[in-house]
Parts: C-alpha cells; structure tokens; sequence
C-alpha cells in the first residue's frame, strides 16, 4: 500500500531526528551552553524518560480519546516545532550564552535562554509521546481487509482522507485499573465452581476482533478472576451485559492483565540494559571527550560517534546472526536453529554487563594516565 510508505517514512524521520539529536546533545549543552558535565547529563537523562514516559501517555490518550491519527498528527506537529525551536537556538547567538574562551570565566546562559531550550525539549518529548506508540499500530490500521478504501497519497496531511482511522476502543490501562477495583471488591468470593462472564463479541466489533483471538481461562494469577466471577444474578442487565464495568469484568480483561503482568519480570530486566545503554549518550561522551581520539595526523574521532558504534555493532551482530550463525547452523543440525527470545534475552544482558565492565576499566585506565 502506498500509504505505508509515508507511515514508513515518517516513523524513520523521527527516529532519525531523535537519534541525531540524542547523540550531539550532550556535546551542544557542553560545548554552547556552557553547562556543567552532571548538570547536563541529568538534563539529559531526565528529558530521555520523560519522553519514554509520554509514550504511554499518548497510547493512553490515543486509545481512549483521540485515536491514532489525531495523537499521531499532534504527536508530529510537536516534534516538528521542537526541532525549529532547537534549530533556532542553534543559529541564532542570543539564544544562547557567549562562546566560552576561558574557563574559568564562562558565561551561564540565562533563565530565558533556558526557557527556549527547555521549550524546545519539551516539545520533542510531547512529539514522542504522540508519534512512538501510534505509528507503528496506524500503519497496521492500514492492512484492514475489510475496507474497500484505495490509497494514493504521499504526504500524510493531503492523504487523511483515504486512511482507515479507526475510533479510539478504549485503553488496557482503564481496563486494569477496572480489574484491580472488582477483584478488590470480591475479596471473600470463592473462586471454585463459579460463573465467570465472558459475553460474546459485539456485532459491531466482529471486524475488530477476528484478527484477535479470544484468551481462555488459566489458572495463573487466581486472584484477578474474582473480577470475572458473576457473583450476583443482579450484577447484569437485562441483555446479559455488565452493570457496572468497576465490579464486573470479562473473562478477556482479566486474562489480558494476566498476559500484562506474566512479561513484567522481562520488561524489568530490561531496565537494566536500557540503563547501560543510555550512558552512552551522557557518560560516554564525557568519557570520549577526555580521551585521545585521533587516527594518523588528520583525522580525529567526533564524541558524537558513540551512537554509532553501536549502530555498526547492531549491523555486524545482525549480519553475523543471519549470514555465519544460521548457515553454520544449518550444516551442524541439518536445520536453522535460530534463538530464541529468552536466549536473546540472556545474551542481551550478559553483553549490557560486559559493557560497563569494559567501559569501568578504560575510565580507570583513562584517570590513572591522566593523573
């Protein structure tokens, strides 16, 4: 379809601007703003997971109130003027302090040259939040096969029309906070030889549905099922459906909360690895700024190249994986063994842990040379 070519580019221009902006803004703080090294790396740090933050933010809003092309537009115009904002404070000298020729009498930017600035990240934050958990489900939205809808646009305003947008269903965080409430409700009801309430799907959600299945019960986390449990005849109405959404929720809810809280230990653990992977965009400069970073006479490596490396060590693993690992593979066990998610999952946080030993002995080795 052609329109997810603009879906397609608008998720790489983001991505693009982001990383660009993310590798370079420590070194721009440090270097135009005059900013102390921690001042800048909690600046950083702070402006990084507040964006991460929005994310959930805008799914929240997109799914229960906006949708996904309106969080997805905002989301755009937001980023769009943040990056103005920072391209201005870039060209424009009065936005920003002197340039500092002597060190120890440098000039601090002012309050409003930190407002700008912090206008400016704020914006880029408030466009994650709107473009990160919506771009990738819109262009979904678009495989619908059953609309009969031709597309032909490239720019994604002018096209607006002939997307499939479709009404916001609800969000899972309101369904939580449903499942949590009802099961707290039937603290004393048993779970065993009950009736749980798992109506059939409307008829004008069939479409959305089919390409979903339907969770059966499980037996983990029991006590969530009270939520589902029809504890009182009087609890539906006269069409089998639910009173009150706060004390009686579907089997599907509950089982989805379950599926939720089951990859918490995963997503935890990944924590951790986000945590070593951030460095690299505050710490990490700081490091490669007190380094010897040049190769022969003429040439000198920019801080701002942490990133890629590890951009170029994704593409030399990925390359690795697919073109020596699986074909080696193949030949062993007469059929390609690919990893699984768990063992990317261990091999991800073993390597997470290796980084910063590594990183610990160079910044050791660095301080020592330089005592």
């Amino acid at each position: 379809m052609q329109s997810m070519l603009f879906n397609k580019g608008n998720e790489s221009f983001e991505k693009l601007a982001s990383m660009s902006l993310i590798s370079n803004l420590t070194l721009y703080l440090l270097t135009n703003y005059n900013l102390s090294g921690i001042f800048v790396v909690n600046m950083v740090q702070i402006w990084n997971g507040t964006s991460n933050i929005a994310s959930i933010i805008g799914a929240f809003i997109s799914d229960t109130y906006l949708g996904r092309f309106r969080t997805l537009l905002c989301g755009s115009i937001a980023s769009l003027l943040g990056i103005l904002i920072m391209t201005l404070t870039a060209g424009i000298h009065h936005l920003r302090p002197s340039i500092c020729k002597d060190s120890p009498h440098c000039h601090r930017p002012q309050g409003w040259q930190l407002g700008v600035l912090f206008s400016a990240l704020g914006l880029l934050s408030v466009g994650a939040g709107g473009i990160r958990p919506c771009n990738i489900a819109f262009g979904a939205d678009q495989f619908d096969t059953n609309t009969e809808k031709a597309f032909s646009i490239t720019i994604f305003l002018l096209g607006r029309h002939t997307y499939i947008c479709k009404k916001p269903q609800g969000s899972i965080f309101g369904d939580m906070a449903k499942v949590i409430t009802a099961s707290c409700r039937k603290l004393k009801v048993q779970v065993s030889g009950v009736t749980f309430y798992d109506p059939a799907p409307r008829l004008d959600n069939q479409p959305e549905l089919e390409n979903n299945k339907r969770l059966f019960h499980t037996d983990r986390f029991n006590f969530l099922d009270k939520a589902a449990i029809i504890a009182d005849p009087s609890e539906l109405d006269n069409q089998g459906m639910a009173r009150n959404a706060w004390r009686l929720c579907s089997l599907q809810q509950v089982e989805q909360f379950k599926c939720l809280l089951g990859i918490l230990p995963v997503w935890v653990t990944g924590i951790c690895c986000f945590i070593v992977m951030d460095q690299q965009n505050t710490f990490g400069v700081l490091q490669v700024l007190q380094t010897n970073r040049s190769i022969g006479p003429h040439f000198k490596v920019p801080p701002g190249w942490m990133n890629l490396i590890a951009m170029i060590a994704l593409s030399l693993w990925i390359y690795i994986y697919e073109c020596i690992y699986i074909p080696l593979s193949r030949r062993i066990t007469k059929k390609a063994k690919r990893l699984t998610p768990e063992e990317r999952i261990k091999i991800g946080i073993l390597l997470s842990i290796l980084c910063m030993l590594v990183a610990a002995v160079v910044e050791k080795t660095r301080a020592a040379t330089r005592l």
